[in-house]
């Protein structure tokens, strides 16, 4: 009999504690399958939650936004500038090793879904994750642009309708 298997999400526990606010089903992996090269995953992105800044020094991560309405940041180690992506389903994102990253969920009573895989690694610790102890360094990025967290968070897409990003990726606030 070959090595290929159907995994049911039922069959596994989320972990809630990997992604502060996130919940993860660990779904191809060494452990579940047998995998030699990729971890892949579901993230549920709760109610009007985000995640904390973070790297994955170990892997490439690949993302696909199956459900809801998320906010994506990305930015080079040094934090000079954050490149934010407004998510609906069907948004499809990468990211290259060492690149901080968040997410943030838009709506404040719909979960959102994001399937994601780490390219190079069959575990989720070969992903060699960072998470920055200074949670703060979104909020101060749009702080510096006139904007806050909670409002985002809060307002959702009126929030967004006020924000406009220039062709050379600048955040513009209406």
């Amino acid at each position: 009999m070959g090595k290929s298997m159907v995994i049911n999400r039922g069959n596994i526990a989320c972990d809630n504690d990997f992604e502060k606010g996130f919940g993860v089903y660990p779904l191809i992996s060494r452990d579940t399958c047998g995998s030699q090269n990729i971890f892949m995953g579901h993230t549920v992105h709760n109610p009007g939650a985000r995640n904390q800044e973070h790297v994955h020094n170990g892997a490439e991560v690949q993302w696909f936004t199956a459900s809801g309405h998320s906010l994506h940041y990305s930015c080079t180690v040094d934090h000079k500038e954050y490149k934010e992506t407004e998510c609906f389903p069907g948004t499809v994102g990468f990211v290259a090793p060492g690149e901080i990253h968040v997410g943030m969920n838009l709506n404040s009573d719909i979960i959102g879904d994001v399937i994601f895989c780490y390219a190079g690694t069959n575990t989720i610790e070969g992903a060699k994750t960072v998470f920055y102890q200074d949670v703060g360094v979104v909020e101060d990025y749009m702080k510096a642009r006139g904007r806050r967290l909670e409002d985002v968070l809060a307002g959702g897409r009126d929030a967004l309708d006020k924000i406009r990003i220039d062709e050379a990726g600048n955040t513009n606030v209406l």
